[in-house]
């Protein structure tokens, strides 16, 4: 089997041609999706996450958000220039749904950390991202941030 890296290579290349063959556009119905994921970040969750980061600076917090990617945000709350909080908030599409889901990750001043998920509810049921509104956000993160022991106080 002395052939064994000329075999090697011609799998590699056949496996790269096969994947350049299959790269698809997305559809028209996806491209949607992800244009209403998107307008519904920057009109009901940057505006929520902007207020909650001005309410933070008052009690000493800096809060910055960020885009984690095109369709999540993220906001990261420091005291005494120590991470004590992360939100973030992912918008996920599907073929015909877009789901929107939170996760946090805090900080205790004993030095232990919590990480946990969570959707957004309405009703009893997963929110839909049409009836999902700033202070649905806001709520939502207060839930995650008060749950935690107590603020940092370093």
């Amino acid at each position: 089997m002395a052939d064994w890296k000329e075999k090697l290579t011609d799998l590699f290349e056949k496996q790269s041609e096969e994947k350049q063959n299959q790269k698809i556009k997305p559809d028209t119905a996806t491209k949607k999706l992800q244009q209403k994921g998107d307008e519904f970040l920057c009109s009901v969750v940057d505006p929520a996450l902007r207020d909650l980061a001005a309410e933070l600076y008052k009690y000493e917090r800096k809060a910055c958000t960020f885009g984690g990617s095109k369709l999540s945000r993220e906001m990261e709350v420091r005291f005494q220039n120590r991470v004590e909080f992360r939100y973030v908030m992912n918008v996920y599409t599907g073929a015909i749904k877009i789901t929107v889901h939170t996760s946090y990750q805090a900080r205790y001043q004993s030095g232990r950390e919590e990480q946990g998920e969570a959707m957004i509810m309405k009703d009893g049921k997963q929110a839909d991202i049409a009836d999902i509104t700033r202070d649905d956000i806001i709520d939502n993160f207060m839930k995650q941030y008060i749950v935690r022991e107590t603020p940092c106080s370093c």
